[in-house]
Formats: C-alpha cells, structure tokens, sequence
C-alpha cells in the first residue's frame, strides 16, 4: 500500500525570545544610558508600597529630586522640564500623582524604560537634557490573564489577552487610589481635613498582519485632586491616543509611523477670601512621525525620518471662585507653535573594537497668531515701563532654526573594557515656569516668542566602562559637561500668574553643569546590588543676579550617593536595603537685617542661592516573597513588606524665613515625610 504525501503551509504561532547579553554595557555604543530593570523595580522599598519607576531612577548616578513631594525629577543638575518624557511616542507633561509622591507609569504596563542623560540620538529632540523613554508592552496573544495589586494606598489590576488567537491582543490596566484613611491618622488637624485622590488607566489594542505588519492604537488617561483643608487644592488630568503603524518594507528596511494626540489640563484652587480664585493652564498637542530604519550591506544601522509637533497653550486664565470673591477675571490668548525637525542617525563598525555614530537634526520652529504682541523702547530688555503699545499679527509671528548635530563612539580595548564618548546638541521651545523651590501641577508652559528664545545646550560626555567575573560585575566612570545657552531665569519676586507680558518677568542667560558618575553594579548571586556616586555642579549667570557671577542653581547637589542591597537565598526570597544621601540643595536667607524709624526690623538677603537646607538621607527596607513555581497554578501570588524611611529622618524639603513685628527673622523647616512609613503590598496573577 502507498502512502501519497501532498506539500502544505502550516502558520505556526510565533514565537518571541528577548534577551540582553551579558556584555551588553560595554558593547553599546551611546555613553550615558541608563536602562532600568523592571523586575528589580518591582522589588525595591516604596514609599506606601506603591512601586516607581522615577523613584528606581533616582538610584542611578546623575538622577536626583529636591525631595519627597517634588514633581518630576533632575537629570545632571537640569531643569525639570527640560527632560523630554515619552510614553512611546507620546509626550507627557506631568509624571507625578499626589502632588510628586508617586509617578503616573503603571509598573505592570511597562515593557521598557530607558534614560539617555546627554548623548541623546537624533530621532529624539525638543529638550535640552535628557530623554526618558518609557515601552509599554503588548498584551498576551495567546491567553487571557489578570494581574494585580493591592497595597496601603493604591490598588491596581490589568486584564489582557487575545480577540483571535496568535492574531490581537488587548491590554487594559487600571490604577486608583484611597489615600483619605491615612490623612485622618495624621495628628495634625489640617491635614486630617485634606483630601486626594488620583487614577490611571490604560488600554492597547495590538493586531498582528500576515507580513509582518502591526497596528497599535493605545490610550493613557490620569487624572489627581488634592484639597489642602479646605483652603486650597489641585486638579489636573492627561488624556492622550496614539496610532502606531510598523511595517517591513524590505529585507532590510522597515517603517513606523505614528499619530499622537495628548492634552494636559491643570487647575489650583484658592478657597478662601477675596482673592478666592481659580487658575487655569492647558497644553495640547498633536505629533506625527516617521522614521525608517535601514541595515546596510556591511552592517551600517541608519535611522531617518521626519517628525512635526504642533502645540495649543492656555497659559494662564484667572476666575473667580465662589460667591464672595473679587477677583476680576482674566483670560489671556491662547498660543501656538509648531515644531518640524528631519533627522538622520547612523552608526558604523570600522573595526571589530571601533564603532562610531553619527547624527544630524534639523528643527524649525514657528510661533504662529493670531497673537496680540506687546511692543517696547528696547526689545531686548521688554519691562512695564517702556511699553509703547500692541499689535494685533496672524500667521506667523516668528521663527527659529537649530542645527544639532549629534555623535558618539565606542573604542574596546579588550572584551571587557570600552572607552566611550559622545557629544550632542540640543534646543528647547517649551519651557515651564515656576519660581518656587518645584513646579506646582498647574506651573504654566510657555512657548518660545519673539521676546522668548529657545534654550540651547552642548551635551558632552566621556567614560571607560569595565566588567568582570564573567560579566557579573558590571562598573563604570562617566564624566559630563553641558553649557546651557539663552537659559529662562526670574526677576526677583517675579509674578507669574495670568501675566500677559510674561516676557518682562524673565531673564536670560547662561548655564553650566559639569561632574563625574561612577556606578558599580553585581547582577546575580545570594548577595547583589549596586552603588551609584556622583560628584557635580549646576550654575548658572544671569546679568543681573548675584552680581552678574555664577551662582548655584536650584538643582546643585554636589553629593548624591545611592546604595542598593540585595540578599536573595533563592528565587522567591529577596531582602532589600536602600540608602540614599545627598547635599542639601541651594537656598537664599537673610543675612543681616535694619531698623526703620519707626522700629520695623527689615531682614537683609544674602545673594542667591549662597546658603544650603540640611544635607538629606534616607534608610528603607522591603522583603519580597515572590510567586511560587508550580507552572499548573492558575492563581499566583506574590507579597512585598516594605519599610520606607526606616529611622524616621525629618529629612528637610525647604528652609523658609518668617519674621513677627518687632521680632528677628526666624528660619522654619518644612519636612513633607518625618516618620518611618510601613506597607504591605499583596500582588495577584490569575491566567
């Protein structure tokens, strides 16, 4: 008997495999990139058992925070709003909830984070610091699962899995908060009568073609209150879509396009008086890219394509709030800008040992009417008092060039140890304003005008980079300096607020930052961790301030040392320690004080920024229990015990001055977290 066999194509499920080689720091090619390890994330002490990816990020060399409660984060002395944060390819304008206590990325919807603290590549731009670029995954295209956590203040939960088989998948996840119970334990009995509240949810629809084709569309949406006794709160939301295209065109040339809409609203309320009021501020924007990613016949990766960015800014509405308020309205003109780049990036390897990289981006930016646009005596220093009228102009109102040239190179001198380097340049034509210690929630954005430049910095860094014991140990020595160009700073006692002649308020000048990071770092074993250190400086020189010398930024922390510890005696037990210390940060206090005639005592300012808070540490503790190993459970579970502020340091968030009639200035600390915080987080995965 014969058997006749007939030829048939079978589909077979794909199948994905991600991995980073052992020797992957020494091997790439940028110098300054900080990739963060989401499972080491999960496993760090956090403060009410909420983990975070920006508080992992203030473990590494060159990443700091002014303290508990800030919003956003410092990268190598910068601004806060000079990091540029992607959501794939989505902007995001605010990353805090609770007022800086907690980031707005959802660890479990995560895929990977990446931070490039100066070299940054071509294809990014619009800030002149750093980038952080946040991966969110896909969701299961084979099973359905449910994953989720409970902890002291938050609970979140994701559902994820596939409409057809092999084919979709979708992905939704959901964060929310019930913070009220813990305010009420508080001793004081304004803060037992304050309130807060946030949420973030997230969906992603992925669909997979037969070419190697996908789709993504996605959707991030957060929203937080907060009301300080009734006296005066916050609110502030994100909603943001995105539309993700990513083909194959060739053997070897790909495409992906993407369509991004993003809004940030952002409210403050003042409760109480005449001056009871509400403060209004909005950016919205739309992005569109593409880029093409190209391999070469003797290995070359180019990277090319085009992105535009149009921005809508409310910068600041003033309305009355309640019955018996009398503030006068005021709403001020909306604003536009757009900002067009083209961009090319591309590496080569000479030799088995040299690898270089280069890249050009080419941005123009315009600020578009209608505008109605103040006019004075001398345009280079607009103030109050030489305005000599307005003008009413359309189209477009101003427009500014920037060539950025960016490059980097990797020189191994044997399989475990590299040089490396890198230089890039960088404009800005957003900025955040604020002159207080950290940006509010509702801190307007500003675009670039006629009156405004845009910010410019050079970005250099240089490294050797060393592992041992067959990569286990990873080390590393970086040194930077950035020169900052056209930098905003403020007028003394500058008013901001629903200001329609902002441009008089502002200074410009110059910035630098300069330092050395060196981490060292054991990947595995019972005993692992890492040490970061890094030694720095941030100044600044603004004609007209301290005597036209350079004087410390906000941001200036000359000493910032953070220490990870991990005892894992098997693959579900871990015991973490974490200790972080810093200098305290720049501050101006009276230094002297006189007597009017009439008895007053009037305090004497030092120049700014020439005295320090107190220097700030921090000792947490966390034990993990992970989730078992029988693959046939359906239900997993998993417990982390942590303690945030073990000894309970009244660490100093700022040094304010008050002064009574007739009294001498009195220095005040203000502490945001003065207790040890305990919590226990119970983390579930049913499939």
């Amino acid at each position: 008997m014969a058997l006749k066999l007939r030829k048939s194509a079978i589909d077979l499920e794909e199948v994905v495999v991600e991995a980073e080689a052992p020797d992957a720091n020494i091997d790439r090619l940028e110098i300054g990139v900080e990739q963060i390890d989401m499972q080491q994330i999960k496993k760090l002490p956090a403060v009410l058992g909420e983990t975070d990816i920006v508080k992992g990020l203030l473990l590494h060399p060159g990443v700091s925070t002014i303290g508990e409660g800030a919003i956003g984060f410092n990268v190598r002395g910068g601004d806060v709003d000079q990091n540029l944060i992607l959501q794939d390819n989505g902007v995001l304008f605010n990353t805090s909830h609770a007022l800086g206590f907690f980031s707005s990325f959802n660890t479990e919807m995560v895929k990977n984070v990446e931070l490039y603290k100066g070299n940054i590549p071509a294809q990014y731009g619009g800030r002149i610091v750093s980038v952080l670029d946040v991966q969110m995954r896909d969701g299961d295209f084979n099973k359905f699962k449910m994953k989720g956590g409970i902890g002291p203040v938050s609970s979140r939960i994701s559902l994820e899995g596939p409409l057809q088989k092999g084919k979709n998948s979708v992905l939704f996840g959901l964060r929310s908060s019930y913070t009220d119970w813990v305010l009420k334990q508080a001793r004081n009995l304004e803060v037992q009568n304050s309130s807060a509240f946030f949420y973030d949810a997230n969906f992603r629809f992925t669909q997979r073609f037969k070419n190697n084709n996908s789709l993504i569309i996605s959707a991030y949406s957060s929203d937080d209150s907060f009301d300080y006794n009734e006296t005066f709160g916050f609110d502030y939301n994100t909603l943001m879509g995105q539309i993700n295209y990513k083909s194959i065109l060739g053997k070897d040339i790909s495409s992906d396009f993407s369509l991004v809409a993003s809004q940030y609203q952002s409210s403050q309320f003042d409760y109480i008086g005449l001056d009871a009021s509400e403060l209004q501020n909005e950016v919205n924007l739309i992005k569109a890219k593409e880029s093409l990613y190209i391999v070469g016949k003797n290995g070359e990766e180019i990277d090319v394509g085009l992105s535009s960015t149009l921005y809508s800014v409310k910068v600041g509405n003033r309305l009355p709030f309640g019955e018996g308020s009398q503030v006068i309205p005021k709403e001020l003109e909306n604003e536009k800008g757009l900002e067009s780049a083209i961009f090319l990036n591309a590496s080569w390897i000479f030799t088995t040992n040299l690898s270089i990289s280069g890249g050009l981006r080419l941005v123009n930016y315009m600020y578009l009417g209608p505008k109605t646009i103040f006019q004075y005596e001398d345009d280079e220093n607009p103030s109050l008092t030489n305005t000599t009228g307005t003008i009413l102009q359309s189209g477009i109102l101003n427009t500014y060039w920037s060539i950025e040239p960016r490059f980097s190179a990797r020189l191994k001198l044997n399989p475990t140890t590299a040089i490396k380097m890198g230089y890039s340049r960088t404009a800005q034509f957003i900025n955040q304003l604020f002159n207080s210690d950290s940006p509010t929630p509702s801190s307007q954005y500003q675009l670039s005008t006629p009156y405004i430049e845009p910010s410019r910095s050079h970005n250099f860094s240089v490294g050797v980079f060393k592992n041992s014991k067959d990569n286990n140990w990873e080390s590393y020595i970086e040194l930077y300096g950035r020169a900052i160009d056209r930098l905003v700073e403020y007028k003394d006692f500058a008013q901001l607020i629903a200001n329609e002649q902002i441009e008089t308020e502002l200074l410009s000048g110059m910035g630098r930052s300069y330092g050395m990071e060196l981490s060292v770092k054991k990947k595995k074993g019972v005993y692992n961790g890492w040490l970061s250190y890094t030694l720095s400086r941030s100044e600044r020189q603004v004609q007209g301030i301290s005597n036209n010398n350079w004087y410390p930024s906000n941001f200036d922390q000359p000493h910032n040392l953070a220490l990870v510890f991990n005892y894992q005696y098997n693959k579900r037990h871990t015991f973490t320690v974490n200790f972080n210390y810093s200098t305290g940060r720049p501050t101006t206090a009276p230094i002297g004080n006189y007597r009017t005639p009439d008895g007053l005592i009037i305090p004497v300012f030092s120049e700014r920024n020439q005295f320090r808070i107190p220097d700030y540490h921090r000792l947490d503790l966390a034990y993990t229990l992970g989730m078992g190993y029988r693959k046939t459970s359906k239900i997993k579970t998993s417990w982390t015990f942590s303690v945030y502020n073990f000894y309970g340091r009244r660490n100093a968030f700022s040094v304010y001055f008050t002064q009574k009639p007739y009294a001498p200035t009195r220095a005040n600390k203000l502490s945001i977290l003065g207790s040890a915080f305990p919590a226990v987080t119970a983390n579930f995965e049913i499939q």
